[in-house]
């Protein structure tokens, strides 16, 4: 999945690739989840993308899942 980073500009944004980024933080598989939270720290680095992860409700809440599972 990392080899998407490429793939995730302006257009993959505005064809919802926040989302799935975010769907994929309560999966099961630990790697996806992972990979969907460096995939949505980089897009963040950019304004564009940081203006997406932002807007994204319940991110931070999925966030917080995320790295307490991956921590325990």
């Amino acid at each position: 999945m990392v080899s998407l980073y490429g793939l995730l500009q302006s257009t993959a944004i505005a064809a919802g690739a926040v989302l799935a980024l975010t769907t994929l933080l309560s999966n099961d598989r630990d790697d996806l989840a992972q990979d969907s939270i460096v995939l949505l720290a980089r897009k963040a680095e950019q304004t564009s993308g940081a203006m997406a992860v932002l807007s994204q409700p319940g991110l931070t809440a999925h966030l917080a899942e995320a790295l307490a599972a991956s921590s325990s």
